[in-house]
């Protein structure tokens, strides 16, 4: 994944990255999935992603024009 985050995902990650647990409560399109993404990544832990299919077609249209 190599979009950059923005200011409140940086900042999630610095506070959760080291945390057995945590929630993220952004509000829609601000980005949840692509920060619990990089907190796993840093952990080396699998991600599993569950969403409507028009969600996740949304998601991975948006994630491939980032590239």
């Amino acid at each position: 994944m190599a979009r950059t985050l923005w200011a409140h995902q940086r900042f999630a990650f610095e506070k959760y990255k080291d945390r057995e647990d945590f929630g993220l409560l952004f509000p829609t399109g601000t980005g949840k999935t692509l920060t619990a993404c990089r907190i796993a990544e840093a952990k080396d832990r699998p991600v599993l992603i569950i969403a409507p299919n028009a969600l996740c077609k949304q998601w991975l249209l948006k994630e491939s024009r980032s590239r």
